[in-house]
């Protein structure tokens, strides 16, 4: 799994992958359906982090966007 705190790491992990990113949620990504630090979708946020093995999501963010980190880490709401 992640180190506590080491969020970075796993976005990092799954360079190839979309990551979700979600407005004012509190849950694990377990809550959204998504695997548990594994499977290489996220939800996040700014602020986001990693306790216990597994990830959350901050407080920021207005609307769900995604990443897609194949094309350069370009953004679309």
């Amino acid at each position: 799994m992640f180190a506590d705190g080491d969020f970075g790491a796993f976005t990092r992990a799954c360079p190839r992958q979309k990551l979700l990113v979600a407005a004012n949620c509190s849950d694990s990504v377990r809550a959204f359906g998504l695997p548990e630090c594994g499977g290489c979708n996220v939800l996040m946020a700014g602020g986001g982090s990693v306790e216990n093995g597994r990830v959350f999501c901050g407080p920021y963010s207005a609307m769900i966007i995604e990443l897609d980190r194949q094309d350069g880490g370009e953004s679309r709401a």
